[in-house]
């Protein structure tokens, strides 16, 4: 009945179980993966008792104590237990309860009796349960003179792959550079477990012995060969191995990231900081992700945890959090290593830090031609102030190798003699045309090699196609694209931006703002608006407007006014983007910022009013051309009037005639001279004017009395004799108070009548300079 308990149990904790769970003090891992789900993962023997073993000392974990004893029963017999997973087994010794697992695991943890009385000279012609249990009896560390010549001569002899493993491992901390040539054979050996051990005991006492085995080991289908190689590779050629490391960052087996961000702790981190910022973004395994996270925390940098805190804001959900407390994690060790100093909390250090960036690239657009090189720019593909120093100086895919870096072999050297006597003749250069036409092949390899030899041999061809590298199914191929694009000018991009982001394919769009989030902002703003007003997916829509509202300014606002804003009823309407937008940049903006309903009312067009016809036009140019007299004249409607009156005392049946006439002249009159003098000026003249266009090619000169001024002196309203007209210049006039008498001289291009006629001076100035402005 209690075992029925227990595997109840037991089948309810499996559906609560997650990475970091905890059960008394010990990490509860979850199942692994099937190999048929790990890509590159091989099913030797070897890896498949490494596996049984984590299976193993899960079940030690277990709540169910028949489990428990099972495991540890199966773990006495005949396992070699690295330090790890003894250490692992310890702590499970120290928290079991049950007496009889206790003894187990105890008798799992006592080594067997070994030391020099029990070493046999000729202990490789022996079965392998006797080689096995002498192998047991030897320590991990510590070995004596007796144990290293014993283990010298086994290792040649011995045929058993697991029994190998555990001889190199002990062989690791104690042999020197004379043992290599005999580990060298181990090089070509079937097992990758055994590969590896040598090669890494051979990279920390002789890495040179190894250029003659490099070009195959890269080759190796384990990823732990591969990496170990790449250890050897960057001793021997730093720029070469990093360029591969950073391939392995991109591999589509999420067991390589993962052994190449293990390799990566010991590399240079300004070579890989940009591939490492992409795994950020993207990276889906949890465990790569982490080690990600950590990687970017033992190399502290100030501006990359800057830039990892506004990518936070391009994103949401659970990534947005995980780098948002990253990025304050960054700092927080670039405090304690002293690259910062610590006047706050990190969090709130890196807060004004963000704001300070999107303040300065917010403002950039406000600052002239010739200034724009004094702000830093924002973070294009490969060199960029924001990414951290690493990322700006790390090696493009375009710079060759160089010439120490060792050719491809073409099989590999037997074991007695690794470098070859002579070097192989070099074969022919293969034709360009040739290798353009590989470009169109379905097989990556094919594709990564013809990108490869372009690169050293013709990469302006190469660029020609690189807009096809970007858009290749294959990850690989797709990332030579991407560190190509980083050797070349950002505004270079820009072509291909446009092709990715413009294609029908959902994928290619995704691709497009992936490599728009790695760009120059100012750069990538006018494709996003352009693309914005077509008919969009509902992520590439809602991923654009989260990347225009984290990165503000007074441009965009104005643009996404012009476009998302219109006149409806008396009231302006618009939409909730540029709401957004218009808080981000009163949050970020140092300089004071209208109220939006202003700026609104200042930005969205009008309707037009209804147009006169070009007579009338022309009769109001004529009239504002007209100058005002120094003293006002007589006026000259008394004098027609007393003419009018004499002839009809003369000649009574003229009357109507000359009554007509009378009614013209006072009317030609009031248009010529002005209306009569009164204390008070004459009413508002309403009459409707046009929007456009140009109304004269010459100067207009405008006298009246000043009504008002606008307090930024930019707009004024003069009272003349045909009218209120309200007159603008955005280059100021001078003071003046209400009453004065003005006289404004120029070139009108616009008469705007908003209830008033208007005289907008606007495009004459920005063409000539500034207006004449006279008493």
């Amino acid at each position: 009945m209690s075992e029925k308990e227990d595997s109840r149990k037991e089948e309810q904790e499996k559906g609560g179980n997650h990475f970091g769970q905890r059960r008394m003090g010990v990490l509860y891992f979850p199942p692994p993966l099937p190999a048929a789900r790990v890509g590159g993962r091989t099913s030797n023997s070897q890896e498949r008792m490494q596996e049984y073993q984590e299976i193993l000392i899960r079940e030690l974990a277990s709540p169910s104590v028949s489990r428990r004893r099972l495991a540890a029963l199966d773990l006495v017999t005949g396992h070699d237990l690295s330090e790890t997973r003894r250490e692992q087994i310890h702590r499970l010794w120290e928290l079991e309860t049950d007496g009889e697992t206790q003894r187990l695991l105890q008798q799992i943890l006592e080594p067997p009796p070994g030391g020099e009385a029990t070493l046999d000279a000729h202990a490789w012609e022996k079965g392998r349960a006797d080689r096995w249990n002498l192998l047991r009896g030897l320590p991990q560390q510590g070995l004596g003179p007796a144990e290293q010549s014993l283990i010298r001569d086994w290792l040649p002899r011995e045929q058993d792959p697991q029994i190998l493993c555990g001889l190199l491992e002990r062989a690791r901390g104690w042999t020197e550079k004379t043992d290599v040539p005999g580990l060298l054979p181990f090089l070509n050996h079937p097992w990758n477990a055994v590969r590896s051990l040598a090669l890494g005991i051979i990279i920390a006492k002789d890495p040179q012995s190894l250029i003659g085995y490099l070009p195959e080991m890269l080759k190796s289908p384990d990823p732990r060969v591969r990496l170990e190689t790449l250890k050897a590779l960057e001793r021997l050629v730093p720029e070469e191995a990093g360029r591969l490391l950073r391939e392995s960052l991109a591999s589509d087996n999420p067991e390589e990231r993962i052994m190449a961000l293990h390799t990566a702790f010991t590399f240079d981190f300004n070579q890989i900081a940009l591939a490492v910022l992409r795994l950020l973004l993207y990276e889906t395994d949890r465990e790569a992700l982490e080690l990600a996270g950590l990687l970017a925390i033992t190399n502290p940098d100030p501006e990359m945890a800057i830039q990892i805190c506004m990518l936070a804001t391009r994103i949401r959900g659970n990534r947005a959090t995980f780098l948002q407390d990253l990025a304050v994690s960054i700092l927080k060790a670039a405090q304690l290593a002293g690259l910062v100093p610590p006047e706050r909390s990190p969090a709130e250090q890196l807060d004004g830090m963000v704001r300070d960036k999107q303040r300065r690239l917010a403002e950039r657009g406000r600052q002239p031609p010739g200034e724009e090189g004094a702000v830093a720019p924002g973070p294009p593909p490969a060199t960029a102030p924001s990414t951290p120093t690493g990322a700006a100086t790390a090696t493009p895919a375009s710079s060759p190798a160089p010439s120490s870096s060792p050719a491809p072999a073409s099989s590999p050297a037997p074991a007695s003699s690794p470098a070859p006597s002579a070097p192989p003749r070099p074969s022919p250069a293969p034709d360009p045309d040739s290798l353009v036409r590989k470009l169109d092949s379905t097989n990556p390899e094919t594709v990564i090699e013809a990108v490869e030899e372009l690169r050293k041999r013709n990469q302006e061809l190469l660029l020609l196609h690189l807009q096809k590298l970007l858009r290749h199914d294959d990850a690989r191929v797709r990332l030579r694209g991407l560190m190509l694009a980083e050797s070349i000018d950002p505004r270079d991009l820009l072509r291909e931006l446009r092709l990715l982001l413009f294609a029908p394919e959902l994928r290619m769009q995704q691709e497009g703002m992936k490599l728009a989030f790695l760009m120059e902002t100012e750069l990538v703003v006018p494709l996003l608006l352009e693309k914005l007003d077509q008919k969009l997916h509902k992520e590439i829509r809602e991923t654009i407007e989260l990347f225009l509202v984290n990165n503000p300014s007074s441009a965009l606002l104005n643009e996404l006014i012009l476009k998302q804003s219109h006149r409806q009823d008396g009231k302006i309407v618009t939409s909730e983007l540029v709401k957004s937008v218009y808080e981000s940049l009163r949050l970020l903006a140092t300089f004071p910022l209208l109220p939006l309903p202003e700026i609104l009312e200042a930005v969205v067009p009008r309707p037009p009013a209804a147009q006169p016809g070009v007579e009338s036009l022309a009769k109001i140019v004529k009239t504002i051309n007209r100058p005002a007299p120094a003293t006002a004249p007589e006026p000259a409607w008394k004098e027609v009037a007393l003419a009018a009156g004499a002839v009809l005392v003369q000649n009574a049946r003229s009357i109507g005639v000359v009554l007509a006439a009378t009614i013209f002249l006072l009317l030609i009159g009031r248009l010529m001279f002005g209306a009569a003098p009164t204390d008070h000026p004459p009413a508002q003249v309403r009459m409707a004017a046009p929007v456009e266009p140009a109304i004269a090619t010459g100067p207009v000169e405008v006298s009246g009395t000043l009504l008002s001024m606008a307090k930024d002196r930019k707009s004024l309203v003069v009272q003349t004799g045909a009218g209120k007209f309200r007159i603008m210049c955005p280059g100021g006039f001078p003071p003046r108070k209400k009453g004065e008498p003005v006289r404004l001289v120029g070139t009108p291009c616009k008469v705007k009548v908003y209830g008033v006629p208007m005289l907008d001076f606007q495009r004459w100035i920005e063409a000539s300079g500034t207006a004449a402005f006279e008493r």
